[in-house]
């Protein structure tokens, strides 16, 4: 299969990060990352870890991005929000041309809009083959919406193998990340991190505001930690480990192809 990525991000972050470890994850298809030129340095060190980049200047690019995009047999296009601003329109347009079926991933679903960005979310929500969310809390806002087509695909990361210090990162990527490495957490009670870290089995989730609970739940993390961590490593060689990840990602794309 052929996947063309396409990023119309304007700086690194989790959204991106994601994207970066399809690109490179589906080594058995050919994968290119369209990548805005102000995110050169990214994918400089995309393009060193071995993955095809193709950098773009948005609109400017559009011919060349048509005629990239009939390369490939799906475009994914990654956004880094509710199609920000005008984003969304090019991925949009550049696989109604080509004639190629669209896949979108949404970040930040729950972040309120304005009306002029409300409207163009609506006006192009249609096009997507698919709308992959990487949890149920992403994807109720748009379910709210009427958008359709969502597939919830859980994020996955790669195993470290032995116990190992706690990364940093977005918030749900790390707490995977700390789950891979046989470590428990204390997180916010948050939208999404109930669908993680499940009752007091891998940690703990704690109100946001809440000091004196923090401080109850901090002194007796010591005594629990090695309980939580072992449950944590358990839940993430069951549900988030990077190839599940990629396979069920790979099997959207099959499935709006018709492929294999």
């Amino acid at each position: 299969m052929r996947i063309l990525y396409l990023s119309e991000a304007r700086g690194v972050g989790g959204a991106e990060i994601y994207l970066e470890r399809l690109a490179l994850g589906l080594r058995d298809d050919v994968t290119t990352l369209a990548a805005p030129r102000t995110l050169a340095a990214w994918a400089q060190r995309v393009s060193e870890r071995g993955g095809r980049v193709v950098l773009h200047d948005g609109w400017s690019s559009f011919p060349a991005l048509v005629r990239l995009a009939r390369e490939h047999d799906l475009v994914h296009l990654n956004l880094p929000s509710t199609y920000d601003g005008n984003a969304g329109f090019l991925g949009w347009a550049l696989t109604a041309l080509a004639g190629r079926p669209l896949v979108v991933t949404e970040h930040l679903t729950r972040i309120p809009r304005s009306r002029r960005r409300e409207w163009v979310k609506r006006r192009t929500a249609g096009a997507p083959a698919a709308v992959l969310c990487v949890s149920e809390a992403s994807a109720d806002p748009l379910r709210a919406r009427g958008i359709p087509r969502i597939v919830v695909v859980p994020n996955g990361v790669p195993d470290p193998g032995p116990p190992a210090p706690m990364p940093d990162g977005p918030l749900t990527v790390a707490v995977l990340e700390a789950f891979a490495a046989g470590r428990g957490v204390l997180v916010s009670d948050l939208p999404g991190l109930d669908e993680v870290v499940t009752g007091d089995r891998e940690g703990r989730r704690l109100p946001v505001d809440d000091v004196a609970a923090w401080a109850d739940a901090l002194e007796g993390a010591r005594e629990a930690a090695p309980r939580w961590g072992e449950a944590a490593r358990a839940t993430f060689r069951e549900r988030f480990t990077l190839e599940r990840f990629l396979a069920d990602t790979r099997g959207v794309y099959a499935r709006v192809t018709g492929g294999d």
